[in-house]
């Protein structure tokens, strides 16, 4: 009885190692060329851009926008085969995707046209897909008099689902120009059957701070409280100094089925913004359990030595804007296009993820910033996948392991292609090559080394007394050494002596903590 039972736990740890090592392998770069009823990626999805990528129940769910059509493609995450695609030949994005408590998945497609002009389908597409594929459609016919448009598709709740966008009124069917707003925001609410149970427009006044609002538009919402909070924005007149040029600015509707609390202009009371001006655009948004994050782009007059900044900001369960942040600091000549910010479910913590561009030379880096979340900067990390220039990530996600996982599309060889690529919580994978633009700093109240530069031995010290790992690597992204230190103390310490002169990048866990420093052997 004995040896069965010393058997059994053999069993179950070799079952453990080995499904801890099949995890392991999931991270990295994975390129997919073809589909099964698609066939080669560079005639059927040419051009596909991931737009959403999610994970259920070891698979990886993919949206997004080819040239001629919009799709939904599953991957077997453990064996990196596609299992089945969904092809809708429609000239507009999927813009988001939702899993019922069935587990069925529904797609939310955009047809952008008005009804008298000339488009494919004058209608919104919910799209009911089994784990096998079958799919069913629905449709909701848009307004005769009206164009509208979708941006995002989320989960708000049990059977509710919720799609954000606008309708626009335009002046061609006879509605003055002068008469404003022109766009209302709306939201179509649907169930887990892809149906529509209702939809709403959110109100917009005609005038905000004594200055005319032509637009209001919805982008994302989410569930706050008991209630809903919608993020969207505001096209108002710049400034009572500019009254001829219209500009938008972030807006937050708090609403139920029955009531509007709240609706204003998210920055207007906040200290860092100028209230006399409408000088930011939002530009993507996220949520999770009551709190919230935005990114941002300011559109200056053109003193400012850096034209276009982008910034990162933080709503907290009050709905007041707790900080922002500027993202980046390289020279004037480098321009950051964003492309997704995720809050953690985990931590709370806050990830921003784009490209950073060069605009003298056009030569452009992916790059991945993290922030706790009451401010602090944890790293921002420059990088292109795959020792590739041409590998573009447009999509994030957090997975409930924590690690992140991107998606993106590739050219290649003359081969256009479609990855995911999958990091651990400090957005690194030897797959991915630093470029070396930045240094990577943290505040030195939490962690520092010294010497540095130093010839091997670097001390460490921390505020915290719990047990670190740094992982250290060198400019190709090889790791070269670890060192686990269990019992921190002043005199703490790891040697690099036999590692060659040069410049190394030390990757610290300590907690739910994590930083990287740039450390010089001499």
């Amino acid at each position: 009885m004995k040896k069965l039972i010393l058997l059994m736990i053999l069993q179950l740890f070799v079952l453990k190692h080995l499904f801890a090592q099949t995890t392991n392998d999931l991270r990295g770069v994975r390129y997919y060329y073809s589909t099964p009823t698609l066939g080669d990626l560079s005639s059927s999805l040419v051009g596909f851009k991931p737009l959403t990528i999610e994970e259920k129940n070891d698979f990886y769910y993919l949206s997004g926008k080819a040239t001629f059509s919009n799709y939904l493609i599953k991957i077997n995450k453990f064996s990196n085969t596609p299992v089945w695609d969904y092809r809708d030949s429609v000239f507009s994005p999927v813009v988001g995707i939702t899993f019922t408590s069935d587990e069925n998945i529904l797609m939310a497609t955009s047809v952008i046209c008005v009804s008298n002009s000339n488009c494919i389908d004058d209608s919104i597409k919910i799209t009911k897909l089994n784990p096998n594929g079958e799919f069913e459609i629905n449709k909701f016919p848009v307004d005769s008099d009206t164009s509208t448009i979708i941006s995002a598709f989320d989960r708000i709740r049990p059977d509710v689902n919720i799609a954000s966008g606008w309708k626009d009124y335009p002046s061609s069917v006879g509605t003055p120009v002068s008469a404003f707003p022109l766009a209302f925001p709306f939201l179509i609410n649907i169930n887990d059957n892809g149906l529509i149970v209702d939809s709403a427009l959110l109100p917009i006044t005609n005038t905000y701070q004594n200055l005319i609002v032509m637009n209001g538009i919805a982008e994302r919402t989410f569930p706050y409280k008991n209630d809903y909070l919608t993020f969207g924005s505001f096209q108002r007149q710049y400034s009572t100094n500019q009254l001829n040029r219209y500009t938008l600015c972030p807006v937050l509707w708090h609403w139920n089925s029955d009531t509007i609390y709240t609706t204003r202009e998210i920055l207007a009371n906040y200290p860092n913004h100028n209230s006399e001006e409408s000088d930011e655009q939002m530009l993507n948004c996220d949520g999770s359990q009551n709190s919230f994050a935005f990114t941002f782009v300011k559109s200056t007059d053109g003193t400012n030595p850096d034209p276009y900044p982008v910034y990162v900001a933080y709503i907290d369960s009050t709905l007041n804007v707790i900080w922002d942040k500027k993202i980046g600091n390289l020279p004037p000549e480098y321009g950051y296009d964003i492309h997704n910010v995720k809050i953690s479910p985990i931590s709370g913590e806050v990830f921003v993820i784009g490209q950073c561009i060069n605009m003298d030379t056009y030569a452009a880096t992916q790059f991945v910033a993290k922030y706790r979340k009451n401010g602090p900067l944890l790293y921002i990390k420059y990088f292109t996948i795959d020792e590739s220039s041409d590998n573009k990530i447009f999509t994030l996600s957090i997975l409930e392991d924590g690690d992140l996982i991107f998606a993106g599309r590739s050219y290649k060889d003359g081969i256009t292609s479609f990855f995911t690529y999958r990091t651990g919580p400090d957005g690194y994978h030897p797959d991915g090559q630093y470029v070396g633009i930045q240094e990577i700093t943290a505040s030195e109240t939490e962690i520092g080394f010294f010497p540095n530069p130093s010839d091997g031995i670097f001390q460490v010290s921390s505020i915290s007394t719990e047990p670190m790992r740094i992982t250290m690597l060198d400019q190709q992204g090889k790791q070269v050494a670890q060192f686990d230190l269990d019992e921190l103390s002043s005199d703490n310490s790891f040697d690099l002596n036999d590692q060659a002169p040069g410049v190394y990048f030390a990757h610290i866990s300590q907690g739910d903590l994590h930083w990287v420093k740039k450390l010089v052997v001499r």
